[in-house]
């Protein structure tokens, strides 16, 4: 006998939970959450697909994604393999973000050669930071390195034309 009154006591409490979980609007809340996940996950979809098709933009985006852990686990690695794309393509912040790669060492050896090299790239293009940070590593560059990175940017622009925006 008392189970059966513990038995409708629970009963009971769960459908007042139930109906307090709906009255204050918790249910459409995590409805529309589940929905808001949803559309983040069909514009990653997308993007990736973009991506792969070979949208510098997307490879961009999907680059910068894994780089720094914007919604996906960090994978460095898979992330420079994504700006490489895009910065072969004369995408200028993903040829910065390369700079920046090399100048920290970050998911490819230290290396203030490929630094310089990135942001003179990305200078010549145009983009602002890159004339900037270029300045900045040149500032610790001995002349020989400096050398070494105008030629590395010959032998990269000549092997990739695409680097250079027409």
């Amino acid at each position: 006998m008392h189970y059966h009154r513990q038995q409708k006591e629970i009963i009971r409490l769960s459908n007042m939970v139930e109906r307090l979980y709906i009255a204050t609007g918790l249910a459409k809340k995590d409805m529309e959450e589940a929905e808001a996940a949803h559309a983040v996950e069909d514009e990653r979809t997308e993007t990736l697909r973009r991506a792969e098709e070979g949208d510098a933009q997307a490879q961009f985006t999907v680059g910068w994604m894994y780089y720094y852990a914007k919604g996906v686990a960090e994978d460095s690695i898979l992330g420079l393999e994504w700006l490489l794309k895009a910065a072969n393509q004369g995408h200028v912040e993903a040829q910065w973000e390369m700079g920046n790669a090399y100048k920290t060492g970050r998911g490819v050896p230290t290396d203030p050669i490929y630094a310089f090299a990135w942001y003179s790239i990305a200078a010549d293009n145009g983009f602002v930071f890159g004339k900037k940070d270029k300045d900045i590593i040149a500032e610790s560059m001995f002349a020989g390195q400096l050398i070494k990175a105008e030629e590395l940017i010959t032998q990269l622009v000549a092997a990739t034309p695409t680097l250079r925006k027409a």
